[in-house]
């Protein structure tokens, strides 16, 4: 039997072999499309069962938190052609800074309400993604959004995106796997 860490280690690295190899078997632009959407929520996901699986908060609109960063970067992106790394970066932070000061009287609720505040927030961020035509297109979103540029590469395929998200999303899990088994993490267990 080997010890916790090692099948953690052996379970990570079949992950990866796996990540590595899915574009080798599933090669189609639908198949890469599917799992570039999947590494992404993947990653939230592993933000969403910190928050609710460890914690033991209830969050419906963990997503709208989701829509601001992709909203900002791509307004920052389209309307002020600013370079795509950079608005990430700028709009990560805003919305960092956005859950922040919602977060700390949200967070003084207790049980439904706390899940309420959370559904109600999900709902007014949606309708002003809708609503806000001239800044967020509408309903039918944001065009023109360029594709990402990294030492003289430009990410154009649907293989290179691939390669970009899950990789990430490995990061995310590997960080919130040690998190889980630091001091925070112990913090997180007993706030549940």
């Amino acid at each position: 039997m080997l010890p916790g860490t090692w099948k953690r280690y052996l379970g990570i690295l079949a992950l990866a072999t796996g990540i590595a190899v899915y574009p080798l078997v599933f090669s189609s632009n639908f198949a890469l499309s599917l799992a570039i959407v999947i590494g992404l929520h993947t990653i939230v996901t592993i933000g969403l069962c910190l928050l609710m699986g460890y914690a033991g908060q209830v969050s419906l609109g963990h997503a709208a938190f989701y829509g601001l960063g992709a909203y900002a970067s791509a307004i920052l992106t389209t309307k002020f052609d600013m370079n795509a790394w950079l608005a990430m970066l700028i709009a990560a932070c805003l919305t960092g800074l956005i859950a922040a000061f919602i977060g700390a009287p949200t967070l003084k609720l207790k049980e439904n309400y706390l899940a309420l505040a959370t559904l109600g927030l999900g709902i007014v961020i949606y309708f002003v993604f809708v609503q806000w035509v001239d800044l967020t297109g509408g309903p039918s979103g944001i065009t023109g959004v360029p594709n990402l540029e990294a030492f003289g590469f430009t990410f154009k395929k649907d293989l290179h995106y691939y390669y970009l998200v899950w990789p990430l999303a490995l990061v995310a899990f590997i960080l919130a796997s040690n998190l889980v088994d630091s001091r925070v993490g112990r913090a997180l267990r007993s706030i549940h």
